[in-house]
């Protein structure tokens, strides 16, 4: 009985180390969530200066009048590319603030679970010096 309670308890302590190899695993997934959010600031800073630059070729092309047509279909589709980097910044903000908070959630389950793991392996040591005191008291039982 001792032996497979200090197996369990073993057991329990091992669970708990990988448990917490988890909870750093994710709060590094966690830093390089936040990495990303600030690099998709950056371009979407880039996409908006650009649909700016867009808008003023725009305005100098129609200056230009027929001269400045070709220009204004460049002006055009910067402007397009403009939307489409700022609409997929966006789209990719929300799926990486979707999986921060999946990340969160398992996270909290980790250490909820780590909570049980480490209330087994007491829980088996308590049951471990109980078997103990017993066996104790039946030796001394028998040799009176």
């Amino acid at each position: 009985m001792t032996a497979t309670s200090e197996e369990v308890t073993r057991s329990a302590l091992g669970v708990s180390q990988r448990l917490d190899e988890l909870v750093s695993h994710s709060q590094d997934m966690v830093r390089d969530i936040e990495s990303s959010f600030e690099i998709l600031s950056s371009v979407k800073r880039i996409a908006d200066q650009s649909h700016m630059l867009g808008l003023n070729a725009a305005i100098e092309a129609a200056r230009a009048g027929e001269q400045g047509r070709g220009f204004g279909v460049v002006a055009t589709e910067i402007r397009k590319l403009a939307g489409d980097s700022h609409s997929l910044v966006q789209n990719i903000q929300s799926q990486l603030a979707g999986m921060k908070q999946a990340i969160l959630q398992m996270d909290r389950s980790i250490q909820e679970i780590k909570g049980f793991s480490q209330h087994q392996g007491q829980s088996m040591q308590e049951l471990s010096r109980a078997y103990e005191h017993v066996a104790r008291t039946a030796t001394e039982l028998t040799n009176l």
